[in-house]
């Protein structure tokens, strides 16, 4: 019996120095990941905010050109 919890002593030491050694990997991998996840996250919302201002830029440029016709309807209408 006392061969057997030595046993699992080792097995436990070597799992546990095992696990230490590959902790840093696990988490810059874990690190490398969640920077890959934000970077794409980023150009996503990036691509939807250029998508927007382009369509704000456009609506903008189309209620201009109404109200100009609009002004010179009116102009023409009081000459």
């Amino acid at each position: 019996m006392d061969a057997n919890i030595s046993d699992l002593q080792a097995r436990l030491e070597v799992a546990e120095r095992l696990l230490v050694e590959q902790l840093p990997n696990v988490a810059r991998e874990a690190m490398e990941h969640a920077n890959a996840t934000l970077e794409a996250e980023r150009l996503q919302l990036q691509e939807e905010l250029d998508r927007r201002l382009a369509d704000c830029g456009s609506t903008h440029a189309l209620s201009i050109a109404e109200l100009e016709a609009t002004r010179a309807n009116l102009a023409a209408k009081l000459a």
